[in-house]
């Protein structure tokens, strides 16, 4: 399952404990970065 990763990334980069986050995840096909739509992560941190 994405989610329990995408949390233990959270975790790991800001470097705060798993249990902190919530993870909302929302899939866009049209997302792109450096010119590309291959797949990519944008992570909003509130």
């Amino acid at each position: 399952m994405l989610t329990p990763r995408t949390c233990q990334f959270c975790a790991t980069t800001i470097g705060k404990d798993e249990k902190v986050f919530n993870v909302n995840f929302l899939y866009n096909p049209y997302l792109a970065y450096g010119g590309t739509f291959d797949p990519a992560l944008m992570l909003n941190v509130v």
